[in-house]
């Protein structure tokens, strides 16, 4: 504003705009032009996944719409989502890959409108790789010397780089020595060990620095070999005449490396005073009970288990001395008379002891070693009949002979064994002939139990009398009658009766003997004597009948071939044996009373066998043969589906020719018509293969069944015109994957999260990330913002608005399982809050009269409309509101100091409020005069007068008036602040002037 005195007053408003957009023009000359296209990164080889944010440099509103799979070097790509739409796409170059990678992706800006194909090229800068060690195994006999295995360890390792590599470091086995010398590495199994050993190794390539490989494990196995034994000398001892086992094992274990119980004795030699044997891997020694010498010895030899691990030793065997008894020679025949007195026999007489002792007395006190006393004696016998005690025997205790007295009718030989001392004695027979005294009655001994097998082809012989037996009066016997039994018939020869079973009888039967002594016709001088018979049932055979049968092609059959066998005795049949078959025919078993049949694969034709029938008595006796006659049909062979094996890493494909190993016996061809889907994993049939993609992640055994079937049969000669015939079916077979686990990288996923303006946020991001393998997961890094700060607090993100900033914000972070890095997006939603509005106060300054406009300094960071309104008006004033434009204006004439406050509101509850001081400089006031409307008549003058006021000074007379517009049509004439207007002559319409009032200071004219 300018003073009417001349001066300049100048202030200066601030602006805050609340919400603004820069838009950015190109037109004329120096402007830049930015247009969208392809876009170029930068990696390093084998780097983790990258987020490309390939939109940054394309239109507004561009969006993504398809995109390849692969780049030219083999980087895949994919994609991170948002609200729906593709707003990254991701990169993870393929392994060892460097170079330009190129790839293209397609945009639009609208659904369905044009779409625009754009180039990426990531260029992968190449970085040193590690040499790649690979385990191995090799393996070595038992104490060999140091082997150099340095060509075997390093023969399956390998450098993508192309570079030289060497062993620069191993690990210590456990059961021997691992030494390396300036890249070389030999392995030396520790003396006598034998078995699993490893270590490790480490190589490194020839770069600087050197990169160095995972160590890689080495399997040794050790092969035993046999270690010569160590026989050691042994020592036994044996009482004179006696047997020692002798266990010269026992002292091997710790003299032979090898299991001991390899060890057996292959030789013993001889010894001078006794004999030896192996028995049951000992020594047995028997002593000949010579009485010197009392040492003796002999050698033996043992081996380990090879001819060539031969040792010997020496056994030294003592002989104890052991008192002999004496020995008893037999005595007699002495005579004696029937009935007769009995008679003492010295029967100590021709004794002998080799100990030299002189024979005694029985009875007699002795002291010393083995005295010739008789200390027992048996019951006197029948020399032909042990069981027929003749008299009776004493011992004389005062003579030690031997008293023998005969009782009864009995002549013939009598014998008794008498005993002497010693431990376990000696014993000697004494013999004694009875002549006869009496003539008595025959007298036979009844023959023992006479057995006999049922239908024998040959009877029974009994002898009842031997040649020329005489009874005790010397009479000859004969027999005069013999009765038949009631199993079966007799007849006798001489002394002999033949006794023959009734056909199949069997148990227990008896018949008569009536035997004479020739010497009175009376039959009470004859002796009758009942003789049993036992029949002891014998089996009969069985009876086996030929069989035949017609069985199929590669069909096990079970062969009822007892079918039609009969046994007369009712026993239960069994199969005993069959006979060998030709192996280019098949094999025979026996499977419970059935012969099982299996053929040769794909074997047909005719062919035969025997069997043996048993009903359970072993021998020819309980067994019969039969032959069988087998026709094998000829049929088709089904396909064979061998089982399959393959192997694959986790997260890779593989695919297996299955039928490669699968047989078609009749070679009319086969075809892979169906595979079933495994626990884990996806299977199809490509050609004659089946692929296999294990799910994500997934590691462990893949069991996929598969189908083949037959083109066509030999019946039918087409499977697809006669899909239901035999040899159409489908075969099936097993495919085995083993599913080799790495380690994944872990699952980063995107995360979301919302705070309020000016609030911080906790965000576990890991909660919803997944390691297939259960590694711990922790966070690596993150990337930036637009309006906060991320940071790192116990392995979650804390996120903290920049302040009094509220939208979308995002950025990605790293999650690690300690080897490998995923990544993903956070999505941070800050909401808005309200927050009041400011106001600034201001001093303002105006001159009296005079009403000064300003804009109000207001603002708000929420970008809202404000309203400012006037809280407490102003005592001198009044304040007039137009948005932020304020007018303060004065009282009329007021000068000094005023105040007003003013507020300012957004409308949604937030306001502020200031004090504004306005200081009013006094300025002087113009006098006022008022117009004046006069009517006059045509040539007549007109008087009147001017009403002027002046507030600092009422006084009119201090004022002056002067015109200072002379009217137009006529003249005026002032006289103080009166005037006479006196108009033109003959003029008459309207006319003016000025009269300007003046007081001391201004003026102000007045019309």
């Amino acid at each position: 504003m300018r003073s009417r005195s001349g001066s300049t007053f100048r202030r200066t408003v601030g602006v805050v705009l609340a919400a603004f957009s820069v838009l950015a023009a190109s037109s004329g000359a120096g402007a830049i032009q930015i247009d969208p296209g392809d876009d170029v990164f930068v990696f390093a080889e084998d780097s983790n996944t990258q987020l490309l944010d390939v939109l940054a440099n394309d239109p507004e509103f561009s969006s993504i719409v398809a995109y390849d799979a692969a780049g030219t070097l083999g980087g895949i790509i994919g994609e991170a989502r948002e609200g729906g739409e593709i707003t990254l796409l991701t990169y993870k170059p393929a392994a060892d890959a460097f170079g330009d990678d190129q790839f293209t992706y397609t945009t639009t800006t609208s659904p369905g409108g044009e779409e625009t194909i754009r180039t990426v090229t990531v260029t992968l800068t190449p970085v040193e790789d590690a040499p790649v060690a690979d385990g191995d195994g090799i393996s070595l006999a038992e104490d060999s010397p140091a082997a150099d295995v340095t060509t075997t360890l390093l023969a399956n390792d390998s450098d993508v780089d192309s570079e030289v590599f060497t062993i620069v470091a191993v690990t210590a086995a456990s059961n021997g020595t691992v030494a390396l010398v300036q890249g070389s590495v030999t392995y030396t199994p520790n003396a006598d060990f034998f078995g699993d050993d490893s270590f490790t190794y480490t190589i490194a390539d020839d770069s600087v620095p050197a990169n160095e490989s995972e160590p890689a494990t080495v399997s040794v196995t050790v092969t035993p070999v046999d270690d010569t034994p160590d026989a050691l000398p042994d020592t036994a001892e044996v009482a004179e005449g006696g047997v020692v086992s002798i266990d010269v094992l026992a002292n091997e274990n710790a003299a032979d490396i090898d299991d001991s119980s390899l060890n057996t004795i292959t030789a013993v030699g001889a010894a001078t005073h006794g004999t030896t044997e192996i028995v049951n891997g000992k020594i047995e020694y028997t002593h000949n009970g010579s009485e010197t010498p009392r040492e003796d010895s002999f050698s033996y030899t043992i081996n380990g288990g090879d001819p060539e691990t031969e040792s010997s030793a020496i056994v030294t065997v003592t002989i104890t001395d052991v008192n002999d008894d004496p020995v008893a020679v037999d005595d007699g025949p002495v005579s004696f008379v029937e009935n007769g007195d009995p008679i003492s026999i010295n029967v100590v007489g021709n004794d002998t002891d080799v100990d030299g002792h002189t024979p005694v007395g029985g009875g007699a006190t002795v002291t010393g070693v083995d005295p010739f006393a008789v200390v027992s004696v048996t019951a006197p016998v029948s020399a032909t009949d042990p069981e027929l005690v003749i008299g009776s025997v004493a011992i004389d205790g005062a003579t030690g002979e031997i008293v023998y007295t005969h009782t009864g009718d009995m002549l013939g030989d009598v014998e008794f064994t008498y005993t002497l001392a010693g431990d376990p004695g000696s014993t000697a027979t004494v013999s004694l002939t009875v002549t006869n005294g009496d003539d008595d009655a025959p007298d036979v001994a009844v023959p023992e139990l006479v057995v006999v097998d049922e239908d024998a082809l040959v009877p029974a012989s009994v002898e009842i009398l031997t040649a020329g037996q005489t009874d005790s009066d010397g009479s000859l016997l004969s027999i005069v009658e013999v009765s038949d039994g009631t199993l079966g018939t007799t007849t006798f020869v001489g002394g002999t009766v033949e006794y023959t079973p009734n056909e199949n009888a069997n148990g227990q039967d008896s018949f008569t003997v009536v035997i004479t002594d020739n010497n009175d016709s009376q039959a009470l001088d004859d002796l009758t004597i009942t003789v049993n018979v036992n029949i002891t049932a014998v089996n009969d055979a069985p009876v086996a009948d030929d069989d035949s049968y017609t069985v199929n092609e590669d069909s096990v059959s079970l062969l009822d071939v007892l079918v039609g066998d009969t046994d007369v005795d009712e026993d239960i049949l069994s199969i005993a044996g069959v006979s060998e078959l030709d192996a280019a025919i098949g094999t025979l078993a026996i499977v419970g009373t059935s012969v099982e049949f299996t053929p040769v694969e794909n074997y047909f034709g005719d062919f035969t066998f025997t069997y043996d029938v048993n009903d359970g008595t072993p021998g020819e006796t309980g067994t019969d043969s039969a032959s069988v006659s087998v026709t094998v049909r000829n049929l088709e062979d089904p396909l064979i589906a061998n089982p399959d094996t393959a192997n694959v890493e986790e997260d890779n494909v593989v695919t297996v020719d299955v039928v490669a190993n699968d047989v078609d016996v009749d070679k009319t061809g086969f075809e892979l018509v169906e595979v079933e889907q495994p626990d884990g994993g996806f299977a199809a049939i490509t050609g004659d293969g089946v692929r296999v993609q294990p799910d994500p992640n997934f590691s462990g055994t893949l069991v996929i069944p598969y189908g083949i079937k037959a083109l066509a049969p030999v019946e039918t000669n087409s499977c697809s015109d006669f899909p239901s015939v035999p040899g159409c079916e489908i075969v099936w077979g097993t495919l085995t994957v083993e599913v080799g686990a790495v380690n994944d990288r872990p699952d980063a996923n995107q995360d979301t999260a919302e705070t309020d303006e000016d609030t911080p946020v906790t965000i576990d991001v890991l909660a919803n990330d997944v390691d297939s393998d259960g590694d711990a997961l922790s966070i690596d890094r993150f990337g930036n913002t637009q309006i906060g700060t991320v940071e790192i607090v116990d392995n979650k993100l804390v996120y903290t608005p920049d302040p009094d900033l509220n939208g979308t914000d995002s950025f990605i972070y790293y999650v690690t399982d300690g080897s490998l890095l995923s990544v993903a997006l956070v999505t941070v939603e800050v909401a808005p809050i309200n927050d009041d509005p400011t106001i600034v106060s201001e001093d303002l300054e105006t001159e009296e009269d005079t009403p000064v406009t300003f804009i109000v300094d207001v603002a708000d960071i929420d970008s809202e409309t404000l309203t400012v309104t006037e809280l407490f008006a102003p005592d001198s004033g009044a304040v007039s509101i137009d948005g932020t434009s304020i007018t303060y204006t004065p009282s009329e004439n007021f000068f000094g100091s005023d105040t007003f406050v003013l507020e300012v509101a957004d409308g949604d509850g937030g306001f502020a409020e200031t004090f504004f001081n306005v200081e009013v400089a006094a300025v002087n006031d113009f006098p006022v005069a008022d117009d004046l409307a006069l009517d006059g008549v045509e040539d007549t003058p007109v008087s009147g007068a001017v009403v002027a006021a002046d507030v600092e000074d009422t006084d009119a007379a201090a004022m002056s008036y002067v015109v200072t517009t002379e009217p137009g049509h006529g003249s005026v004439v002032m006289t103080g602040a009166g005037f006479e207007y006196t108009p033109e002559q003959d003029y008459n319409g309207a006319d003016s002037f000025v009269v300007t009032v003046t007081d001391t200071d201004e003026l102000d004219p007045g019309t």
